[in-house]
């Protein structure tokens, strides 16, 4: 590094400077400072630039292009297309508070603090936030093996900012509960919810559901994944998804092409539809009109459904009829079981209990009057009173298996 006092002289009001590049050439350029410290301050940023390519590229490379580096690595290395998709969606949002502009060398903790603090502010929910700190890390680690960044990813990333995910838990508590939404959908979309819960099938992934993907001959589904490796496979097709896999084939057997149509609206149809299932029993409990049930009385009979919940249904069914980790995270097409343990085959007590019981081969010691509802199961009703069906997963007395004989899943009316 050169003396700065003897690189800098000026031309009117502006200092300018003077430096060797790595080549040995001597450059001469205005610092556009008018103050001798200033002036000083961009001649040390010039020599180190001239002599580092290391800093010189975090000095010239933008945000939008370390993440733009990111989507091409994920793609080159192989990643599902709706993977990419989130990083996009993800890298869109970290362009759009922290500049498009902004070079590699501003995202500093301080930078990352802001972004954090403005996502706040927009009332974004903490685990969103993560998600967008996990593609701005990504994309600084890629920046750093290219030597386009200099830093510690680890120092500028927020301390213990990992809130824990917390699964939803709703599900179809019943083949009894399955029914009746179908029968309040018309009846294509009856179908539709028939196809969610027999094969676990994502939402994208129903949308390009064909008939003859089904093969009930073998027992099988082909399902037209892209979301990860293991997305697109064949699941088998036994026991209750058999009697829900043949109802979409007599409502959606002649259909060519894409077996469903276009389901825009499919997370508020299903929230309605639940409404009004929930109001309905709410009302004939109380023996007054469903109009005059409360919507937070609706929503506690029948709470709102998602695609993911009826894909989530399917698995929970499965682990509460004792089948393996490892066999239901093949129906859901997962690389491993950890999702399943964790988000999927999620078990209330009861029903855990009756599981255990079965393996044991002695008494669960309950009964379905005496453990729905309240933390420690006591509704303060008298043990041979069917409480409503929102107090928690049921388990028909059968087993969890829905029944074939009594899943007839009839055409819809509406």
């Amino acid at each position: 590094m050169s003396d700065h006092s003897e690189h800098l002289y000026k031309r009117g009001g502006i200092w300018w400077c003077w430096y060797t590049d790595a080549a040995g050439r001597r450059v001469r350029t205005s610092t556009r400072c008018t103050a001798r410290k200033a002036a000083g301050a961009v001649l040390a940023d010039l020599e180190r630039r001239a002599h580092d390519p290391t800093y010189c590229a975090s000095r010239t490379t933008t945000l939008r292009a370390a993440l733009e580096q990111l989507l091409i690595d994920r793609t080159t290395r192989g990643r599902a297309k709706a993977t990419v998709e989130f990083y996009a969606k993800k890298a869109g949002t970290l362009l759009r508070i922290l500049g498009e502009d902004t070079l590699l060398a501003q995202i500093d903790a301080v930078a990352v603090d802001r972004f954090t603090a403005a996502r706040h502010a927009e009332g974004t929910d903490p685990s969103t936030i993560a998600k967008e700190h996990t593609t701005l890390r990504a994309a600084l680690k890629i920046a750093l093996r290219r030597k386009e960044w200099i830093g510690d990813v680890s120092a500028i990333m927020p301390i213990g900012y990992s809130p824990e995910y917390k699964p939803r838990r709703r599900v179809l508590r019943s083949a009894d509960d399955l029914q009746a939404l179908v029968d309040e959908l018309p009846e294509d979309r009856g179908a539709h919810v028939c196809y969610f819960v027999a094969t676990a099938a994502r939402d994208s992934e129903a949308a390009r559901a064909e008939v003859g993907d089904i093969d009930l001959d073998r027992y099988v589904v082909d399902v037209r994944g892209t979301k990860t490796m293991a997305s697109d496979d064949t699941i088998a097709a036994v026991a209750w998804m058999r009697p829900l896999l043949e109802h979409v084939l007599r409502v959606r057997g002649q259909v060519t092409g894409p077996m469903f149509r276009p389901w825009g609206n499919i997370r508020r149809d299903l929230g309605e539809a639940c409404m009004r299932i929930g109001a309905a029993r709410v009302a004939a409990e109380r023996g007054i009109e469903p109009r005059d049930v409360s919507e937070e009385d609706a929503r506690a009979a029948f709470p709102p459904l998602s695609p993911n919940d009826l894909r989530r249904t399917h698995a929970t069914w499965l682990r509460a009829a004792g089948v393996d980790l490892g066999l239901v995270s093949r129906q859901l097409r997962h690389v491993d079981t950890r999702m399943v343990s964790k988000v999927y085959g999620h078990l209330d007590a009861v029903t855990a209990g009756r599981s255990m019981a079965a393996a044991l081969g002695c008494d669960a010691g309950v009964t379905d009057g005496g453990t729905r509802g309240g933390k420690n199961g006591r509704t303060g009703r008298p043990q041979n009173e069917n409480p409503p069906l929102s107090r928690g997963f049921q388990v028909p007395r059968d087993g969890i298996e829905p029944p074939t004989r009594g899943f007839s899943i009839p055409c819809s009316t509406n």
